[in-house]
């Protein structure tokens, strides 16, 4: 009894001792200053910013989704599926305002607020349908605490100041280029400000309104979408029991977590390649299910919808995609080989006619929502693609040939002189 007394007693005096040891060192260094304060404001700051632009987003994309004839969307599909939308609509009007000379923090300031106020109504019917709305399958404890450990690092990372080299080269330093000259202009020595630019909009109207943090945080949010499409999709094709494993699975890959951390855009890329195929699924298995009402099979949760519906925003998402990267292209091409394959299959002419005409409609969206970049690219170089040879778009087309002939030549007797000496023949 003794013993146990005076073990407990001496566990107390260490408590308290730890406790002595460290209110001295926090009394003498003072960790909270004037200087901690003002860095936790603007860490609060960006994901102020950061999240304002992800309730806009989602809010166009949540008004958007019912003019494509999607209704009665569950409440994940319409955020997962409506912010993406929507970042696409922002990165677009961000083009838009780029090319008219608008990058000015001001004035996208004031169309932000603006575009806020005409979001009240859908973000107000969103939280309605939320307030009584359960996820049906919570994840396990181990899983969501693995889950919550991923997303809080993830965080930390992404709220830290820029050092990733893509980020620092051009995804962050072509929209302050941009922003300086205040309007999005041609001749930047930075030939990867001819690629697709979509992600970098987004990235300047998060610069604008706040810094290079909040652009970062934007790039970490399409992480969180494309985790929410992971259990969308595993979650209605696999079973309830893999969707969140399947999300596990997508945490566990290291550069998914490095990459949200950073000023990228290949989680969006992912995010809208991956969305455009699962629009396409629904669209397809729509199809189906209508031509096969006999079975009497009509279990499908989006069988009331338009494949028509389906197939737009599976051509929109694609054009997004392409509005990403020039390697985005195998998207439509995918897609459009589904689409040919259920055109193939059908037998009956009627049918036929009716999916290859779907097939057509695709290809168009598609290619409207990427053009915009590649007519960007056309104007201020004279090629639609990536602008490989800096010459000006006035120059005539034989200077471009006699560029590329004499690249060419020199590379041959590069080569050529190296054969010789590895050949012992000089």
């Amino acid at each position: 009894m003794v013993s146990r007394r005076l073990r407990l007693l001496v566990t107390l005096l260490f408590i308290l001792w730890l406790f002595f040891v460290l209110a001295s060192f926090f009394a003498v260094q003072k960790p909270f200053s004037t200087a901690n304060a003002l860095a936790v404001g603007r860490v609060l700051l960006d994901l102020v910013a950061a999240g304002w632009l992800v309730l806009v987003a989602l809010a166009v994309g949540s008004w958007l989704l019912p003019r494509c004839r999607l209704t009665d969307l569950p409440l994940l599909e319409t955020l997962v599926l409506g912010t993406g939308l929507g970042f696409g609509v922002l990165g677009l009007l961000g083009l838009l305002f780029g090319l008219g000379g608008l990058l000015r923090p001001s004035i996208f300031y004031v169309i932000t607020i603006a575009l806020s106020l005409i979001s009240i109504p859908p973000l107000v019917r969103l939280s309605r349908r939320g307030r009584h709305w359960r996820l049906a399958n919570p994840p396990s404890w181990p899983v969501g605490l693995f889950l919550g450990a991923v997303v809080l690092l993830t965080l930390l990372v992404a709220l830290l100041p820029p050092t990733d080299w893509d980020g620092l080269f051009y995804h962050l330093t072509g929209p302050k280029l941009y922003i300086q000259a205040g309007r999005i202009v041609g001749g930047v020595d930075i030939p990867h400000q001819s690629f697709p630019s979509l992600m970098e909009m987004l990235f300047t109207w998060a610069i604008l309104l706040r810094g290079d943090n909040a652009a970062k945080l934007l790039h970490a949010c399409f992480g969180l979408l494309l985790a929410g499409l992971v259990y969308l999709i595993a979650h209605r094709f696999f079973g309830r029991k893999s969707a969140w494993l399947a999300v596990a699975v997508l945490a566990s890959m290291p550069m998914i977590n490095t990459l949200a951390g950073w000023a990228y855009n290949d989680l969006a890329l992912a995010f809208y390649q991956l969305a455009s195929l699962y629009a396409i699924i629904n669209y397809l298995l729509i199809m189906n299910n209508s031509t096969n009402r006999s079975t009497g099979v009509l279990a499908e949760p989006f069988i009331h919808h338009s494949p028509l519906s389906w197939l737009l925003l599976s051509a929109i998402f694609a054009g997004l995609a392409m509005g990403l990267k020039y390697t985005s292209f195998v998207t439509p091409l995918v897609v459009a080989g589904l689409i040919g394959w259920d055109v193939i299959r059908r037998q009956s002419n009627p049918t036929r006619l009716v999916a290859l005409k779907n097939l057509v409609i695709f290809a168009l969206a598609a290619a409207l929502v990427a053009a915009p970049w590649y007519v960007k690219n056309w104007f201020f170089t004279g090629n639609p693609g990536i602008a490989i040879f800096p010459i000006p778009h006035h120059r005539q087309m034989s200077i471009r040939i006699c560029y590329l002939v004499r690249m060419m030549t020199e590379l041959s007797r590069s080569y050529g002189c190296r054969l010789i000496t590895r050949c012992n023949l000089r």
